[in-house]
């Protein structure tokens, strides 16, 4: 009966185990940055400091550009409009526009 008490107890410390890796990391793995397309129209400026260039191809996508190299192509999600009028670059809410 103890056997069976602690193969149960090694079974069910396992399964945790295991959920809370995959909880874990499941957070990291999305935080990752997109990788950059390979077909992309972009040249980055070549005097240094950080630049951001919109994406030809997608109104909500950006570059952003260091030094005059490719570091980051970020999207803003399906229900957010990019501002990259002012300062950095932002995802903003699309809720509110046109009213008074």
């Amino acid at each position: 009966m103890f056997t069976k008490i602690k193969q149960a107890a090694v079974v069910g410390a396992a399964l945790v185990s295991v959920g809370w890796v995959t909880f874990a990391i499941t957070p990291a793995a999305s935080a990752l940055p997109l990788p950059i397309p390979q077909d992309n129209p972009i040249e980055c400026p070549d005097n240094p400091g950080v630049h951001y260039l919109r994406d030809p191809q997608d109104s909500r996508a950006f570059y952003t550009c260091a030094d005059g190299s490719q570091r980051s192509h970020e999207v803003c999600p399906a229900s957010m409009d990019l501002e990259l009028d002012a300062g950095p670059p932002r995802c903003t809410s699309r809720e509110g526009f046109g009213k008074p």
